[in-house]
């Protein structure tokens, strides 16, 4: 789990503190998977992450994958 996820973080462009936020939370639900079925703690907390990479990158673009995808033109929006 450890080099996939850092990965993926590193090429999407998320910052050090989001990456370390993924790796917590997946490593929690791994830890709640037998007892749990769904991974409901996992998604929201996710999300909600993923929104804030997406701000940051709108306020402060950089060199990330985020960054040019929110600045992109889709139809004139």
């Amino acid at each position: 789990m450890p080099l996939p996820l850092a990965v993926v973080a590193l090429a999407v462009g998320f910052t050090p503190a989001a990456q370390a936020r993924i790796r917590e939370l997946t490593a929690n639900t791994w830890k709640r998977r037998p007892a749990d079925a769904g991974a409901g703690g996992f998604w929201a907390p996710f999300a909600a992450l993923s929104r804030e990479e997406l701000a940051r990158a709108r306020e402060k673009p950089g060199d990330d994958y985020p960054s040019p995808l929110v600045r992109a033109d889709f139809d004139g929006r």
